[in-house]
Formats: structure tokens, sequence, C-alpha cells
């Protein structure tokens, strides 16, 4: 499989929960109470990077997994990222990359 870097700041939304951030930049964005809506840290970065017209590095050929959405609550967002991952986990031995 071919995997390419590129980036882009024309895509609506970023929300899986793996990023690189300089320490400063998500200080303010953590700092900065106008960017929230709730105690979760998706929001306001992807407000953050919208106002400040910031690239988000994608990588062609690949998928990322977003198992559960905040506004179903913390306990049953929990739960359901959790059986998620776990069914992941468990699939994945019987998963063999294509060469």
């Amino acid at each position: 499989m071919n995997y390419k870097f590129f980036t882009d700041n024309n895509r609506p939304y970023f929300c899986n929960c793996i990023f690189m951030i300089m320490t400063s930049t998500y200080k303010k964005i953590i700092e900065d109470i106008s960017l929230f809506i709730d105690s979760f840290d998706e929001v306001p970065i992807n407000k953050y990077r919208k106002i400040n017209n910031l690239n988000i590095l994608y990588i062609e050929n690949s998928f990322g997994i977003h198992p559960s959405y905040n506004w179903i609550g913390i306990k049953r967002y929990n739960e359901l990222s959790d059986a998620s991952f776990k069914n992941i986990e468990n699939s994945s031995r019987y998963i063999r990359p294509i060469m």
C-alpha cells in the first residue's frame, strides 16, 4: 500500500484524538474558555485550527476510527469506546497485512 502525507485546511472537522501539537499551542487552546462547549478538547482544537487557518496532516490510504461522540455522556462514551477498541483488539489477530 502506498502511504503519502498531505495537508489540507479545507476539511470540515478533525475528530480523532490522535494529534501532534506544540505544548504552548495546546496550552493556549485549553486556557481559552471561549473555544469550549463541553469538557472535551475536540471542539476547541478545531475552532482554534479554523480561526488560525491551520492545516491538518492526513495520511493517504489510511483510516481513523471514531467509535463514539461525546454528546452521549462520558459514561456511555467510555463504554462504547472501550467495547469498540476491545473488538478491534480481538479481531486483529485474524487480520494479516496485504503485501
